[in-house]
């Protein structure tokens, strides 16, 4: 089971944290559209130890938790383009201290590649609720809604207005009939 990738989830409405309190690396959360994800630097150093942590695992897999791999499978799918690498960053999540963006998308897709992910690791039920959060239509509109009509002060002002021109026309709509069909008295 896998996630959209960042830039997806953002489509669908869901917003990016770091994890203020961590007590490890894996202790990430999902609640009301927010995924909260301790902050991870990413060095030179960084990608023989994720792969060999990994490579690990796989060779005693059944007989150890896998959360490792679940956790650089977990990466993987929320990062497939340099856009999601950039995503992370602009939320405070990733620090790339590798060459470029393009190195740090190639990490991530290649450190769990063709790796086992057992179908009861520790983020299963996370998957789940993020993936019944990402289906919700209501969640994609109100995204949409936001993203197209509330992303600069601008745009929320000309909907505002439009919506109290639009009343103002249906009060003056209602006035015109009434004047029609109940004429005024004269006195």
């Amino acid at each position: 089971m896998v996630i959209l990738c960042a830039t997806e989830l953002q489509d669908t409405g869901v917003k990016f944290r770091p994890k203020l309190t961590v007590r490890h690396m894996f202790n990430i959360s999902f609640d009301h559209g927010v995924m909260e994800i301790p902050r991870l630097q990413i060095t030179d150093d960084t990608k023989p130890l994720f792969a060999n942590l990994v490579a690990f695992e796989q060779c005693k897999l059944g007989e150890i938790k896998a959360h490792v791999t679940t956790f650089a499978s977990f990466l993987a799918s929320l990062v497939n383009t340099q856009k999601d690498v950039m995503t992370l960053q602009q939320c405070g999540i990733v620090e790339n201290c590798l060459s470029s963006e393009e190195e740090l998308t190639r990490f991530f897709n290649q450190v769990s590649e063709g790796a086992v992910l057992l179908d009861d690791h520790f983020l299963a039920e996370l998957f789940i609720e993020v993936n019944r959060y990402c289906e919700s239509s209501w969640n994609r509109q109100r995204a949409r809604l936001i993203r197209d009509y509330f992303s600069s002060p601008w745009a929320a002002i000309s909907l505002i207005a439009a919506l109290i021109l639009l009343v103002l026309t249906c009060v003056q709509s209602f006035f015109a009939v009434y004047a029609y069909f109940v004429p005024a008295r004269s006195t």
